[in-house]
């Protein structure tokens, strides 16, 4: 691998052009491909980025003729086809956003095919690199854990926030609501915590009127309770209800002390003190992990890899548990989830 990594874009949303942000503060890369469904976007960011960066009209081209040595690859989860199957085939490292898909047997076919070229990859789900949810790992490890609570909040839906990248989030059959796109990040937390999760039941509700939102069809509310393998459990909270963005984060309660991990911090009270871990994340929350995939491709070392399209299905199955679990109205096993999307990928 050449010293100068060579990345291309693929998606120019918020977390496409976060990714870009970073990259372009990288020492030894440079961004020379984008694409993005709107390609005067596209091109308008390949302007400022500088002339050796080219804008794709056609993500098929940038693929198969950027001639880059990795992809990101930020779109709606509804929207993917054949976007990493092309990278893998051709041999080029990817890490793709959350979620890996909105289908749960589509992203099984894409795994199996993903799996067969053996390209390096990742999966965008950024606490895992995080100081901070490193120490609170270790430990939690060393405790003997009750219960698990997490939270996440986003404010109202509004035509602010619907256009033009995220109107499909509040549509249940394309991005599957707050519990399928953000809530993803407390469940990944969860697992990496704690451990694997067993079964999921979910409530929601719907509090406020939506008539002037077209298409809106997901809830406004959630309300998760979660069985892990290892015997703990869990309540996750999660919605967009309240006029502003409000608290996200997991609390972990256990015989130890309690963990209170945030985006930026992690906040330990035990009955002698309370500790603050608050690391020095100058870039933001999200560039240890393209730091750590980018030098993952630089050196061939996949172990610096914490996320793979295996961890993103894992994550996509217990959100897609908690919807069925919502309509049925009783819990669901998370394995019977993924099992059930298998049969129907073959």
């Amino acid at each position: 691998m050449p010293s100068e990594i060579s990345v291309g874009v693929m998606g120019l949303g918020i977390m496409g052009t976060g990714h870009l942000d970073n990259l372009v503060k990288m020492p030894d890369v440079s961004v020379t491909a984008l694409w993005d469904i709107n390609p005067s976007r596209a091109s308008d960011f390949a302007g400022r980025v500088g002339k050796h960066c080219r804008p794709f009209e056609d993500y098929h081209d940038l693929i198969e003729h950027s001639g880059v040595d990795a992809l990101f690859i930020a779109i709606p989860p509804h929207t993917h086809t054949d976007h990493e199957v092309l990278a893998a085939q051709r041999g080029i490292p990817f890490l793709l956003e959350k979620p890996v898909h909105r289908s749960l047997a589509k992203a099984l076919e894409i795994e199996r095919q993903i799996s067969e070229t053996g390209v390096l990859h990742a999966a965008g789900f950024h606490n895992r690199y995080l100081p901070q949810a490193a120490v609170a790992r270790n430990e939690i490890a060393e405790s003997t854990v009750g219960l698990v609570m997490g939270f996440a909040f986003w404010s109202q839906p509004s035509g602010h926030n619907l256009t033009p990248y995220h109107s499909w989030l509040f549509n249940r059959e394309l991005g599957g609501g707050q519990i399928f796109e953000h809530t993803t990040h407390i469940f990944d937390l969860c697992r990496f915590f704690i451990g694997e999760i067993r079964s999921v039941y979910c409530r929601q509700a719907t509090r406020l009127d939506h008539s002037n939102i077209p298409g809106y069809s997901t809830s406004d509310v959630d309300a998760v309770v979660l069985e892990f393998e290892n015997g703990v459990l869990g309540l996750v909270g999660d919605g967009h209800v309240t006029p502003t963005g409000y608290w996200w984060g997991v609390r972990v309660m256990t015989d130890k002390g309690i963990f209170e991990y945030d985006a930026n911090s992690l906040r330990t009270i035990r009955p002698e003190r309370t500790d603050e871990y608050r690391p020095a994340l100058p870039d933001g929350i999200h560039m240890p992990q393209d730091v750590a995939f980018i030098e993952a491709v630089r050196s061939g070392d996949d172990s610096l890899i914490r996320s793979d399209y295996r961890n993103g299905i894992k994550n996509m199955a217990v959100s897609l548990a908690a919807l069925e679990s919502a309509d049925c109205g009783r819990p669901v096993d998370v394995a019977a989830v993924i099992e059930s999307a298998e049969k129907a990928s073959r």
